[in-house]
């Protein structure tokens, strides 16, 4: 890869080079310290020569001998391959969006490419007359030096750097750079910088740190409440809960906690599951939308009504102001409260004159009208007439104890509320129907309860806390062989032994103590009892216990018996391997061992009653053995060592054989099967891999090109394989159990026997050419290798392997008679050709090899090694080559360097085979081909390429090579972090392959766009690499050849997706600040140069009815009362100054009508447009202070109203308290 700049041939710039060569010096004039590497302070003699005339030298190719077309072609492709780099590189150099740029050292420009002309303005030879360190700003040349100190010392920039440079029109720009010394021939000749454009990066975060800061001032002294949270959603992208990520000081105001006990709290933390999912939907509908949602709630966490807007921030995080209206929402309640009394009332109000006419009723009191046939105007029955006539004279509220039933069957009390100076009195009824249905049922209970207690089977008997009995019922007595009515107010320690008597005095005492029910069992004699102790308190606060016992003689010696038999059965059913189950006659498990867990995978508890004995099987057979099964099952017949398929809970296959049989009622109907399945997998897959393991054998022996064999003991065939029955000419059948005398000649045969004992009585290896007479008259050449093997039982055989080699015995005679042929051949060929004996030592060497190495015959015939024909520091090299040849390895395309007679060298590339006679290495023989002029050609080529290189890998952009397969050629190490892949997984890859289907097919549009038009093209688009997404600047350059055909593209991609995230960034944080501005609760003014408004938000024209239009760019004192100027322009220009103003304070505004605005402000000092300014919050309380005045009108009708139902509440508290005497003697009984 390049380290260079472009190829250039202007005299001008030769000519400076070549005078720098003489009297060039370092960057800024810096001396190297010791520990810097050698820098050369003149350009190598011809290193430009060599830069610009790199193509020309590709003539010197014809020196390539015409005798060797091969090599010709080599050097054209090394020659074609400079051609592409040098295109490739000037591709590169002309549409990188990088600066590339070169300077001598002592810190001059000696080129650059057009993005760095254009950036600084300067032309091309403008920027040869200027010095590095004069475009640098104010306060740039230090970071320059230390830099420089750091390239000298390493020969590369470790880190990229930020300068601030200075373009020809005056203007400043950023940039980041990276630097590295360039080499030619391995001495350092110039500095290459690449660098790129961060102007507008950093114009973007000045711009994103504005306005953020404009946003957190405004969160910060908004009146309003302001949370920012992030929106949680389930797997189907739901809304279902919201966390708090930040929360503004107003916040306390109006929920009354501190900020920070929000943060990372979720709304379910804070406000319960229900109600947090509930606002995370609300809220979600404008993360979802994009559209505002408004809503005024009552949450009862923070006991606050609050009216809430939600918006909007970006992909899941929205934002919600908030105002606490709790004071508002509750004098509204008041109002309608005392709006409604008494006509929503749901009981009986009436208003009845002294003469008994009714006044006024409520819809309540229809069914008492309707009980009375009476109307509004019509006068109340007798009775009533009287309760208000007394009413009236004694002034007193009274409840009376009379009830009346309506004309729907309601019952209802009464209090009578005097209002002697109008002459009349409010009736309020109260609804006691459900009072009197529980008297009712009480009753009933208690008379049922009494029968049951006489009835039950059980003892039941009722004593105090000293153990008295206070009731009891007849089977008691009867256990007790004693009359029920001698036993009442006797104490249990007079008819019970002491001993039994104490325990359960204990016992009721402590379910007294704990208030709650104790049970026992005990036994008396040969019977069993379950006894319960209840406790009851009744109203009077009296404490009795009721001993209920119940007799279970019959189910403990049941129970005793089962768990017997259970017991036995569950000892064998869990301590045996196999599962043992039971189903009733729908297949249905009803039982099974726990073995089932080792076997499937499933416990007990996941198949009893839970699955049937089909579940298990494999899909592939289930319908099937249903089918099967339920025919059985009416069988009632009986089933061993069936083998079935199932899947374990894990998903694998394990095999059961079964073995079932019916069990029957004592009608003989069937009930069910019970069974016992044994897993058999491991049994069957040992036999499946015996079987697999014999015919893989077979099938290897068979596919061998070489006969083999194997013989017993006494010498016959045991196994053969079809490669033995096609030499031999006879079946396999022919074969096995004959030793081979009864086809072979004699002669032959007595020698195969004669090996064969000798192995299997040695145990020796023996290998033997022999000849082998078929059964065709053929005589075949082989070599037989036979082995002993014993097996575990200590029987002996005899292993053998055949190896024909009656061809190559034929090709080893042509061989030898072709040799002088070859030798001919040799001797004409313009390569070296040698052969060599075992030691090394030349046994022949061509023509060639005299004229190019500088021998003489006298010299080969003294004796030559082949060591000595190469020069010293390859013979290592050689040594372990010839290792691998006397192994019988061939060897291609090793190149070393050779040594003269004279002591030149030269490099040749040498390709080397192995002799062997009779199976013995005895040298190798091959030929060498001078490649001295390729080799020089491949060393400008590697230079051009490391050229590429350096500008390729140090660019920060993405840089790729496609050919017009839409293949990757090429990748830099940029390109390889975006893919996440190595070289060898990219090239190669088609650009199908890499990206998704749509991106791709774009992106081979736009590479097609360039092999076709040979015009660079340029786009900017999102792209997707993998998981990757990013936004690509992208320019596709076309590398032509000689004739101008396009044979490469070249992409060069800037990934921008920071910029564009840091615009997006901006875009938001706009937004934000917009969305919580316009949807604020309140006015927001923005005021700058001496009070006067630039910015207010639409609140603002319903607080004072103007028009934005007509605010800005007036003085806010034009708003404000006259009262209140000197006051709120006092606190603008404090708060200006740094000084401390109240946060929040009263004050009064006027509105455009002419009216008083009553007005709480607060307001901090921000940067708007560059400069600072003063932003003010105006929170409208007018309406809250007219609820106020609303609300005390009220309170004083309120009061007359609870002084005339506060008696009937009285009234009512006693009529509850005689209600729950009731109950608590219903639960006594």
């Amino acid at each position: 890869m390049l380290r260079s700049w472009p190829m250039n041939d202007e005299p001008d710039i030769v000519k400076q080079l070549k005078e720098e060569e003489k009297q060039g010096k370092l960057l800024f004039s810096e001396q190297s310290s010791s520990e810097e590497i050698e820098l050369q302070d003149t350009m190598p003699e011809g290193a430009l020569d060599d830069s610009v005339n790199s193509i020309k030298d590709l003539q010197k190719t014809d020196a390539l001998d015409k005798d060797a077309p091969g090599f010709i072609d080599e050097h054209k492709q090394i020659a074609a391959a400079l051609q592409e780099m040098k295109e490739r590189y000037q591709a590169l150099f002309n549409s990188t969006f990088e600066l590339v740029y070169l300077y001598d050292f002592k810190g001059r420009f000696i080129d650059a490419n057009p993005a760095a002309f254009k950036l600084f303005g300067y032309g091309k030879e403008e920027l040869n007359s200027i010095n590095f360190s004069t475009l640098l700003d104010k306060g740039q040349l230090l970071k320059a030096i230390k830099t420089n100190r750091e390239i000298r010392k390493y020969g590369h920039q470790k880190e990229p750097m930020e300068y601030r440079v200075k373009t020809k029109n005056g203007a400043t720009v950023d940039i980041e750079t990276t630097a590295e010394i360039l080499y030619h021939n391995g001495k350092p000749y110039a500095i290459q910088g690449i660098g790129h454009d961060i102007t507008d990066r950093k114009k973007i975060e000045k711009a994103l740190k504005e306005s953020e800061e404009k946003l957190g001032k405004l969160f910060e002294n908004s009146q309003n409440g302001i949370v920012i949270c992030k929106l949680i959603k389930d797997e189907k992208g739901r809304p279902i809960d919201y966390i708090h990520i930040s929360a503004n000081p107003a916040v306390e105001r109006h929920l009354g906690c501190k900020p920070e006990t929000l943060i990372n709290k979720t709304a379910t933390d804070l406000i319960g599951k229900d109600a947090g999912k509930k606002y995370a939907e609300m809220n979600g509908s404008s993360v979802i939308t994009g559209k505002p949602y408004s809503w005024v709630d009552y949450t009862p966490f923070y006991n606050k009504y609050l009216k809430m807007d939600s918006y909007s921030i970006k992909e899941d995080f929205f934002a919600i102001t908030f105002v606490d209206i709790t004071k508002e929402k509750n004098a509204e309640k008041e109002i309608r409260n005392l709006a409604r009394l008494p006509a929503e009332n749901p009981y009986p109000v009436l208003r009845i004159s002294k003469d008994g006419k009714i006044l006024y009723a409520n819809d309540a009191s229809v069914g008492l009208l309707a009980k009375w046939k009476s109307n509004v105007g019509d006068v109340a029955p007798e009775r009533w007439r009287h309760f208000i006539e007394n009413s009236l004279k004694s002034g007193k509220i009274k409840a009376e104890e009379e009830e009346e039933e309506d004309a729907s069957g309601k019952v209802f009390s009464f209090v009578i509320a005097p209002i002697i100076e109008a002459g009349y009195a409010n009736v309020y009824g109260h609804d006691i129907t459900e009072r009197k249905k529980a008297e009712q049922e009480l009753q009933a209970s208690q008379e049922k309860y009494k029968k049951l207690f006489d009835s039950s089977p059980n003892l039941i008997i009722e004593t105090d806390d000293a153990g008295n009995i206070l009731s009891a019922n007849e089977p008691l007595a009867r256990s007790l062989g004693a009359p029920l009515e001698k036993l009442i107010g006797k104490n249990i320690l007079s008819i019970l032994p002491k001993e039994i008597a104490e325990q359960r005095s204990s016992i009721a005492r402590k379910a007294l103590h704990e208030g709650k029910n104790q049970e026992t069992e005990d036994a008396r004699g040969e019977r069993y009892f379950h006894n319960i102790y209840v406790p009851i308190t009744y109203s009077d606060g009296k404490k009795t216990v009721q001993v209920i016992g119940r007799d279970i003689t019959d189910q403990k010696k049941a129970e005793e018996n089962i768990k017997t038999s259970e017991e036995r059965f569950r000892h064998i059913s869990e301590n045996v391997g196999e599962w043992i189950w039971e189903i009733d006659v729908k297949g249905l498990f009803t039982y099974t061992s726990p073995a089932v867990e080792k076997i499937l995978g499933y416990k007990s508890e996941e198949i009893v009653t839970k699955k049937y004995w089909y579940d298990f099987f494999t899909p592939d057979i289930k319908e099937q053995l249903m089918k099967v099964g339920i025919e059985k099952l009416t069988t009632k017949e009986p089933a061993k060592n069936v083998l079935y398929a199932n899947v374990h809970k894990n998903g694998k296959i394990v095999l059961l054989e079964t073995c079932t049989f019916p069990f029957l009622d004592k009608d003989g109907n069937l009930l069910g099967y019970r069974g016992v399945n044994t897993d058999v997998t491991e049994r069957k897959k040992m036999e499946d891999l015996l079987n697999k393991s014999r015919d893989y054998f077979m099938n290897i022996i068979d596919a061998a090109g070489d006969p083999l064999f194997v013989k017993d003991g006494q010498c016959r065939f045991v196994t053969v394989n079809d490669a033995l029955c096609k030499i031999l000419k006879k079946s396999r059948e022919e074969l096995l159990g004959k030793t081979g005398a009864e086809f072979l000649l004699e002669s032959e045969m007595e020698h195969f026997l004669e090996m064969d004992n000798k192995v299997l009585s040695s145990g020796e290896e023996n290998l033997c050419e022999e000849k082998l007479t078929t059964g065709g008259g053929d005589v075949r050449e082989i070599v037989t290798r036979k082995t002993r093997y014993v097996n575990p039982s200590g029987e002996k055989f005899v292993v053998g392997v055949i190896r024909d080699i009656t061809e190559r015995k034929q090709a080893e005679e042509a061989i030898l008679q072709s040799e002088k042929k070859y030798r001919e051949l040799a001797d004409s060929l313009p390569q070296i050709v040698y052969e060599t004996n075992e030691h090394g030592n030349i046994t022949y060497t061509n023509k060639a090899s005299f004229i190019s190495l500088g021998y003489t015959q006298e010299d080969f015939k003294k004796g030559l090694n082949i060591f000595q024909m190469i020069a010293p520091c390859e013979r290592e090299k050689l040594q372990s080559v010839i290792q691998k040849i006397q192994n019988g390895e061939s060897t291609t395309g090793e190149v070393y360097l050779v040594q003269r007679k004279d002591g030149m060298t030269f490099p040749a590339i040498f390709h080397s085979v192995p002799i062997f006679k009779e199976n013995k290495f005895v040298g190798f023989r091959g030929f060498a081909v001078d490649i001295s002029e390729r080799k020089k050609m491949e060393d400008s080529l590697k230079e051009s390429e490391e050229k590429y290189r350096s500008l390729v890998e140090n660019a920060s952009d993405q840089i790729v090579m496609i050919d017009d397969e839409f293949k990757m050629i090429s990748v830099n190490r940029a390109a390889l972090e975006l893919f996440g892949k190595t070289q060898n997984e990219i090239i190669g890859r088609t650009i199908s392959e890499l990206f998704p289907k749509e991106i791709a097919a774009k992106n081979i549009e736009n590479v097609k766009k360039v092999f076709k038009t040979g015009q660079v093209f340029s786009f900017e688009e999102k792209q997707f690499v993998g998981e990757n997404e990013f936004w690509a600047s992208s320019i596709l350059s076309p590398v032509k050849n000689d004739a101008g055909k396009t044979i490469t593209v070249l992409g060069v991609i800037r990934d921008i997706t920071e910029r564009k995230k840091m615009e997006k960034e901006l875009n938001e944080s706009e937004e934000k600040y917009r969305n919580v501005v316009e949807r604020a609760h309140d006015a927001i003014v923005i005021l700058q140069d001496k009070n006067i408004i630039k910015y207010v938000n639409p609140r603002a024209f319903n607080i004072l009815g103007y028009n934005p239009a007509e605010i800005i760019g007036t003085p806010m004192s034009d708003y404000v009362h006259p009262d209140e100027i000197p006051k709120v322009v006092e606190y603008y220009k404090r708060r200006l100054a740094g000084e401390d103003v109240p946060g929040v304070y009263d004050s009064v505004l006027v509105h455009k009508d002419g009216r008083k605005i009553n007005v709480e402000l607060s307001g901090d000092v921000i940067t708007y447009h560059g400069k600072s300014a003063d932003m003010i919050m105006v929170h409208d309380i007018t309406e809250h202070k007219k609820a106020e005045e609303a609300l005390k009108e009220k309170i004083n009708e309120l009061e007359r109203f609870k002084k005339v139902t506060v008696d009937r509440e009285l009234k009512m508290v006693e009529l509850k308290n005689k209600i729950m005497q009731l109950q608590e003697e219903s639960k006594r009984t």
